[in-house]
């Protein structure tokens, strides 16, 4: 199972993360949104861990002029944007597209996925549950990651379903320069470990 850690904006999360072999390490870089990290923060922790693919977070409001320009100037292997962005014209990255979705409609899957590497999905309702969202889900053809900010008790209750899938995790404030607790974190890789081995079986 393949996991993005997002919103990243402190070296703890960049070395916790990276020491649980993440495969993209997620850093917003869309100045004026919430969790906005600045590029010159990212380009130092990126010197401190190794592995992850080193991702950049975008919105709408980014052209793909100037997203083509950052993952040059960033040097970022991957990016996650709106799908308002032509992924087939992303020069130089792996791109992940985000989007909303709910049970109600078919997830908005581009046209075009000619360069679309996976997609990001994000729940509308962030009560419901992921497995509410099985058949729409399982409509969708590209890889996908589903963004995850529950506790333990989500993945235990969907059994075999969440297996075919990628998750999203996000990082959070310290408590304190270099202090943080990862609990529930670590309750979430163990079970992805623990599904890695009955996978394996």
């Amino acid at each position: 199972m393949q996991i993005i850690a997002r919103n990243i904006t402190n070296l703890t999360d960049a070395r916790y993360f990276a020491a649980k072999e993440v495969h993209f390490l997620a850093f917003n870089l869309e100045a004026g949104t919430p969790g906005y990290l600045d590029p010159m923060y990212m380009q130092a922790m990126r010197e401190w861990v190794e592995g992850p693919v080193i991702t950049g977070e975008f919105d709408e409001s980014t052209s793909l002029a100037v997203l083509n320009e950052a993952i040059r100037f960033y040097q970022l292997d991957a990016v996650i944007v709106p799908s308002t962005i032509d992924a087939a014209a992303v020069e130089g990255a792996l791109v992940i597209v985000k989007l909303r979705v709910d049970n109600a409609t078919p997830i908005p899957v581009p046209a075009n996925n000619t360069g679309i590497t996976a997609l990001l999905l994000e729940k509308a309702d962030a009560n419901s549950a992921w497995i509410s969202l099985k058949d729409t889900l399982e409509a969708v053809t590209l890889p996908c990651f589903l963004q995850f900010d529950a506790a333990l008790a989500e993945l235990q209750e969907t059994g075999q379903f969440l297996r075919a899938y990628g998750l999203s995790l996000t990082g959070g404030e310290e408590e304190a320069v270099g202090i943080k607790s990862f609990d529930e974190l670590e309750d979430i890789f163990d079970w992805i470990a623990e599904s890695a081995n009955t996978e394996r079986q």
